[in-house]
């Protein structure tokens, strides 16, 4: 995203003051991490084998991974559906073609 607007600023669609976008950088860069379940799942079984205990990081993981399935899932059943249908009737209108 900071590309993308260095971009535009660069070519001179948009005027940014950039003291604060520098300044936020570092804490973006950290909520990203706290939220990203394969960070806290690295994590957590990379300290399994150094201290022999299951960590905190491998709950996070978890409890990150279930809402993004049950939110992506559904998402992707209806899509996977509608693609089968618009499949299945360019497939008819393909037979009713060939037997014409």
């Amino acid at each position: 995203m900071t590309l993308v607007l260095a971009g535009f600023t660069l070519v001179g669609w948009l005027d940014l003051d950039w003291t604060g976008t520098l300044l936020a950088l570092p804490l973006l860069f950290l909520a990203w991490l706290t939220l990203n379940p394969l960070h806290h799942l690295a994590e957590g079984t990379r300290l399994i084998p150094v201290n022999g205990k299951i960590s905190i990081h491998l709950a996070a993981a978890f409890g990150l991974f279930v809402p993004m399935i049950l939110i992506s899932v559904p998402i992707d059943d209806r899509l996977l559906q509608r693609r089968c249908r618009v499949s299945s009737s360019l497939e008819s209108e393909q037979l009713a073609l060939d037997a014409a």
